[in-house]
């Protein structure tokens, strides 16, 4: 007896492009957004691509999420051009409805600035490099797959989605006491203002994960301890005692539930004069040479 077999091979790939023509100028002519740490697109004068697709993705852009961006976007066909922009937050491969971050129709030939919207991480975004993709139909609703909408063009880009960070990172050394790194403390908590803290981590050379606050009340509190040098705490959040402080010449921020103590734990103190200057996830004084991290996220 013969039993017919059915070979499938599924590849993890995008779908191809909704439109196929842009011969009549219905093209994505310039696509031009700068975004965080010096990146930037900048597609200008790309033409009609064949197939009315152009693979794009070796250029890169660095995105925060809860953050808008304006595009700059032109087509060469002076009306009837709907334009609209997706990025794969989930890793897919797909671009769902609830993925579209920016929809507009184009206005004349010269460039457009149409606003992206990058969600929240509790709104949808994720972390990590995605696919982007633009497109721009012609007396159509831009559409990312499926059913051809006949003229238009679509480019894919890679973006990197962030979420913003504030960041304190210096190199401490045993029995040495701090200088550069005490300055560079006290510019890092005077950039802690007012924001919608979603995370604080403590982390170093012996604990690479570190020790965390998830609670924004709290990390609202802590961030405004130390930009206005007062205290607070300490306060129990995920497992761990929280205080602000001054010790010494400057504020420290401890995961230890006291300030200005000798101890084995999680204390920063950068400016305390002395060489004893904290350690994460080892002796607080007289510490071992390590890397002291803390970060804000929002």
């Amino acid at each position: 007896m013969n039993f017919p077999s059915t070979l499938v091979t599924v590849i993890n790939g995008y779908c191809p492009p909704g439109v196929t023509n842009c011969g009549s100028n219905d093209m994505i002519h310039n696509f031009i957004l700068t975004g965080e740490l010096g990146t930037q697109i900048n597609d200008v004068a790309t033409g009609c691509s064949a197939n009315s697709y152009n693979d794009r993705t070796s250029q890169s852009i660095t995105l925060y999420t809860g953050r808008t961006y304006t595009v700059q976007v032109n087509s060469l066909y002076p009306s009837g051009q709907n334009f609209a922009i997706w990025i794969d937050f989930n890793g897919n491969f797909q671009f769902d409805t609830n993925e579209r971050v920016a929809s507009a129709t184009l206005v004349g030939t010269t460039n457009n600035a149409v606003s992206i919207v990058i969600p929240t991480i509790s709104g949808g975004a994720t972390t990590g490099v995605r696919r982007m993709r633009a497109t721009v139909a012609y007396n159509v609703a831009p559409n990312q797959c499926q059913t051809a909408t006949s003229f238009g063009e679509t480019h894919d880009y890679t973006v990197n989605i962030q979420q913003p960070t504030i960041t304190y990172s210096q190199a401490f050394t045993n029995g040495v006491t701090p200088s550069s790194q005490c300055s560079a403390w006290t510019s890092f908590v005077a950039q802690l203002t007012v924001r919608p803290y979603t995370l604080l981590v403590i982390r170093g050379t012996f604990d690479t994960v570190g020790a965390t606050v998830t609670d924004p009340t709290v990390i609202a509190n802590i961030a405004a301890a130390l930009r206005t040098s007062g205290t607070y705490g300490p306060v129990t959040s995920n497992g761990r005692s929280w205080a602000v402080g001054g010790c010494g010449g400057g504020r420290e921020l401890s995961a230890a539930g006291t300030v200005c103590w000798c101890n084995t734990g999680y204390i920063v103190r950068p400016c305390i004069g002395n060489s004893n200057w904290g350690g994460v996830n080892t002796a607080t004084c007289g510490g071992s040479s390590q890397t002291l991290t803390v970060e804000f996220f929002y």
